[in-house]
């Protein structure tokens, strides 16, 4: 599928109507600089047309069509990859409304591997999950700065000076690395 083609059956998908000339050359100047069509996916749907569209749609017959025109579109079960796949509570994944609609293949990636047993012995994920204890990077060796909030841990240190303006992340403090 050309960017082209990409751009009009997302535009047909979400907003039921092929874009517009100048749409249709933003969108496709975005997915050939990024190579990234969820960025494209994304943008779309954040748009006013695509949340009016959302506000209209008020039947499940409505939804079901529009989940099973997606899937006929992508033509196969919906792989995500999931970087930081610790589990932060029910549905606190972004693709968690794609639960019960429809299989998904997720492989998750956190380089906390307690968490990783946790979400596995926790979820019942419909398709497969597959969950690795990596950090994803450049490849070379790098430090993890693990925080007593774990889920915000990073390969950048705290940034104490900054952090001590919020109210939450003030309390952050590096427990290990």
């Amino acid at each position: 599928m050309t960017p082209d083609e990409f751009v009009a059956a997302v535009y047909e998908m979400c907003l039921g109507r092929l874009p517009d000339d100048e749409g249709r050359r933003v969108w496709v100047e975005l997915l050939e600089a990024s190579g990234d069509p969820t960025a494209v996916l994304a943008g779309i749907l954040a748009s006013d047309e695509a949340a009016q569209r959302r506000l209209l749609a008020s039947s499940s017959a409505d939804s079901s069509r529009t989940v099973s025109a997606a899937l006929a579109l992508l033509g196969r079960t919906p792989r995500i990859v999931d970087v930081g796949a610790q589990s932060l509570g029910d549905g606190s994944h972004p693709y968690s409304p794609l639960d019960g609609v429809t299989p998904m293949d997720i492989i998750g990636f956190d380089p906390l591997a307690d968490r990783l047993t946790e979400r596995e012995q926790t979820e019942d994920v419909e398709g497969t999950l597959t969950l690795l204890p990596y950090a994803i990077g450049d490849g070379g060796q790098h430090t993890l700065y693990i925080n007593n909030d774990d889920a915000t841990s990073s390969l950048f240190p705290l940034n104490r000076e900054h952090n001590s303006r919020f109210n939450h992340i003030s309390t952050l403090e590096t427990v290990r690395t």
